[in-house]
């Protein structure tokens, strides 16, 4: 329960005179830290002290030996001297804090967890941690608005007095994530700041595919669901035959063996893999049934393989937990109603029907309301705990657009999760900070205490970050962004969380203009030089946003402004950009390769490369033999909407060569440098790409996201196109597998030419071959070379096709065999 409880007793708080702290710039006041207190109080007592004098001027020592004499101290942790001031944490749970004065001094104290220890659900307790940054928000006056220094809001001030505390606070949730935000120390202080918190070391991914590989299909392919009365091989996100006993033990087993080998470990993520592909197996299908709106629901086949898993674990850890998500085609309670189940479960509720501004609809918040109240009741009644998942007030392509902080739905949420029993939140935020900090940061407050007003907390937060005479443009802005989603779910029913061709053309396209005229009002406001500086990081946005629509057609190309940018413009300004205030690809988005050799064995120097119509997230391996001119020319690009930009960078992703903006037409040159290997990214979620490369080998990953490599057949130039892979000397087997739309047909090619295969989906979601090389072909080390020849399909719908290699070849393919060699 959340309790925040402000205490005065008789002879208390009523006797006490305000505490003057800090006077004229000096401080007679000490930060006392146990010797052995555990390592986020010693971090906490640093960032007191920092902020101490950040804002005072003033520095108090932190000392480690009991303080004696007359002068003040400000007490951190539950030490020796807040026990002989009577103070303890018993009442407080999870990583609640209390904040009290006696006399002159100031107890700041909370549950700790220790270094190398867990709390009982798997997480740490950082509660005087988050009373020393309440402490600092509240009587300090610092606030943190977005990551780093620039993000940090506060009035300096030469005299500090506070008046007499008796705080005692808990808060409800036990699992407080905003997620999707930049990684790093400085996302870490925010995080702090804004007291996020794991308790519960809540983990819910899908994870079936981590679990169960798909190496397995070679030995059990009944462990694999089935189609047309077959295992269907594994590609993608593929699923498993749930029903069938040696596969959840073989499950349990490797779950049990997890908690075994880690006993800090209290959690295990058993939730099916993402998408479609379920298994249509007799036991399979006699679980499925219908939702309220007459769709197929399998909510009853998945908690049957929840309980059975979790049965299997109880009975060696009944006191680790299993997270399961609640979800898309699993998300009604079955027609029955929820049934009992194991105590070790905790579902993870994830209502997809709201995914993306979807709770603008009434009809949508009547039937939210519906599922997790049920999902709330039965885990009181049957003693199971649920978690929330959700991305109700974002698109999932945030670059180039801003959407508004919708305080509406937050505040039709965060109360009733709290009132139907939920534990703990996790929440999607965005890494564009410059115009998702507002939303980022209320979650995060309403996360810590969920009956606050969202709308009062996002107009302090406005003054704040832009100014008080900033804020009602900033306002107004986003009250404009508001208005038209809000019209735009209402009117298109099956909108979702992802940006689409529509949302430019009936948002953003009429809202500009009334954009950038609110934003220009607020620039040309009195301000202080963190808040002009975070306007004019906010204009960098809108600068995107003007470009692409404008590159959509959707805009006027003759409008100028003080934020219009041509495209050398555009990608200056991707390019120069604070990391805190990224405007594009994050730091997670650009991983490192692991090691491996790569040598040219031609010169392709005058050879084009071919065109391969990729889809989705690209990273290209890009090689040069020579130092002439090479560049990578994108040929065409249908970007669905997005605003799709790239990367170039060495090949352990930390040299940043060059970035910008992907467009038909664009020229990207590759360095100079001959024989290094360089990393292209290109971050996009549902557009496709044509790039031809000249005058350098290159090779594409074919594992850079989760649905294997990804080509749109039905955009292939001709009737087919060659993918060459490489196989390693000493490699005997191995599979390939094509999972796609139905209809696609693809044949493998040994490195002698000699057909090895037909891949085919016709009459299922994915085919494989499993590939045993001959004598003959082990015998030759110099034809390592394979090739699969993708061939388009008859009509005009756009096709798919996604290409996984087996594990333990190397993940990449290219359009001709004379140019890379992998080991």
């Amino acid at each position: 329960m959340f309790c925040v409880a402000a205490l005065l007793c008789g002879t208390g708080l009523y006797a006490q005179q305000d505490l003057t702290l800090v006077e004229a710039g000096r401080t007679a006041y000490r930060i006392y830290v146990a010797p052995t207190a555990p390592a986020s109080v010693k971090d906490a007592a640093r960032a007191l002290q920092h902020y101490f004098k950040k804002v005072t001027g003033a520095v108090p020592a932190i000392i480690n030996a009991a303080p004696r004499g007359e002068r003040p101290f400000i007490s951190l942790g539950q030490n020796t001297l807040a026990v002989a001031a009577g103070l303890n944490d018993k009442e407080l749970i999870y990583d609640g804090f209390k904040i009290v004065t006696k006399e002159k001094n100031i107890f700041i104290l909370g549950p700790d967890t220790n270094a190398g220890k867990v709390s009982y659900l798997g997480g740490s307790s950082n509660g005087t941690s988050n009373g020393v940054y309440t402490f600092i928000e509240d009587y300090l006056g610092v606030s943190w608005l977005q990551p780093g220094a620039a993000g940090e809001q506060f009035i300096p001030r030469s005299t500090l007095t506070i008046p007499p505390l008796q705080r005692s606070v808990s808060p409800v949730f036990n699992f407080r994530v905003v997620s999707q935000t930049i990684p790093g120390p400085t996302l870490t202080r925010w995080g702090m700041g804004l007291k996020q918190g794991r308790f519960a070391a809540v983990e819910h991914e899908h994870a079936w595919e981590q679990t169960i590989p798909a190496a397995l299909f070679k030995t059990h392919p009944d462990w694999f669901a089935q189609a047309n009365g077959k295992p269907v091989p594994p590609a993608g996100s593929y699923k498993l035959e749930t029903t069938n006993p040696q596969l959840v033990q073989a499950f349990a087993d490797v779950v049990i063996e997890t908690f075994r080998k880690n006993p800090a470990q209290r959690w295990y993520a058993i939730s099916p893999s993402d998408g479609v592909g379920w298994s249509e197996s007799i036991a399979s299908k006699a679980l499925y049934e219908t939702d309220p709106f007459g769709k197929t629901s399998l909510t009853t086949l998945v908690l049957k393989f929840y309980n059975d898993v979790a049965k299997i674990v109880r009975k060696e850890f009944p006191d680790r937990k299993l997270g399961g998500y609640i979800y898309a085609q699993y998300l009604y309670p079955p027609e029955k109603g929820i049934p009992p189940l194991e105590p070790n479960l905790s579902l993870v509720v994830a209502p997809s029907i709201g995914y993306g501004f979807q709770l603008y609809r009434p009809e949508t918040r009547a039937n939210w309301d519906r599922i997790i109240r049920a999902w709330g009741e039965s885990s009181k009644k049957y003693g199971f705990d649920v978690y929330y998942f959700d991305l109700p007030t974002v698109l999932m392509q945030s670059l180039g657009i801003l959407t508004p902080p919708a305080p509406e739905i937050l505040n039709f949420i965060y109360p009733r999760l709290h009132r139907y029993g939920f534990k703990g939140v996790y929440m999607y935020g965005m890494a564009i900070w410059p115009v998702f900090g507002p939303l980022n940061h209320i979650m995060a407050k309403m996360e810590w205490d969920p009956q606050q007003d969202a709308a009062v907390l996002l107009t302090a937060y406005y003054q704040k970050a832009y100014g008080t005479a900033a804020a009602p443009h900033i306002a107004q802005l986003y009250a404009v962004l508001d208005t038209a989603f809000r019209r735009f779910y209402q009117a298109h029913p099956n909108a979702g969380y992802n940006l689409t061709p529509a949302h430019l053309k009936e948002i953003y396209a009429p809202a500009y203009l009334q954009l950038e005229a609110h934003y220009q009002n607020a620039l040309h406001t009195p301000k202080d030089r963190l808040q002009q500086q975070r306007l004019r990081s906010f204009g960098n946005v809108l600068s995107l946003l003007q470009w692409h629509l404008k590159a959509n057609g959707l805009m006027d190309t003759a409008y100028t402004s003080a934020l219009t940018k041509n495209e050398t413009g555009i990608d200056q300004l991707l390019a120069v950009q604070d990391p805190d205030q990224s405007l594009q690809l994050s730091a997670e988005d650009i991983r490192p390769e692991p090691p491996f050799t790569v040598q040219a064995v031609a010169n392709p120097a005058n050879q084009p490369g071919s065109v391969v119509p990729t889809y989705g997230r690209i990273r290209m391996l890009l090689y040069k033999t020579t130092t002439a001119p090479a560049s990578v020319h994108i040929n065409a690009i249908s970007s669905n909407g997005e605003f799709v930009a790239y990367r170039l960078t060495s090949r352990n992703g930390q040299q940043v060569h060059t970035t910008g903006v992907i467009r038909a037409g664009k020229n990207i040159p590759v360095p100079t440098a001959s024989k290094t290997p360089y990393l292209l990214d290109i971050n996009n979620r549902g557009s496709y790409i044509q790039a031809q490369v000249q005058g350098a080998a290159f090779a594409y990953k074919t594992n850079a996201h989760g649905a294997g490599f990804r080509v749109c057949t039905s955009a292939i130039e001709g009737d087919s196109l060659s993918l060459f892979f490489y196989v390693p000397e000493k490699l005997r087997d191995f599979s390939i597998t094509l999972g796609s739309s139905p209809g696609i047909t693809a044949r493998v090619y040994g490195a002698d030419g000699q057909l090895s295969g037909v891949l085919n989906t016709g009459t299922a979601s994915a085919s494989r071959l499993e590939v045993v090389l001959t004598p003959q072909q082990m015998a030759n080390p110099a034809a390592r070379y394979w090739k699969v020849v993708l061939y388009k399909p008859a009509g005009p719908a756009v096709q798919i096709a996604a290409l996984t290699l087996d594990a333990r070849l190397p993940q990449w393919v290219t359009t001709s065999s004379s140019l890379l060699q992998f080991e």
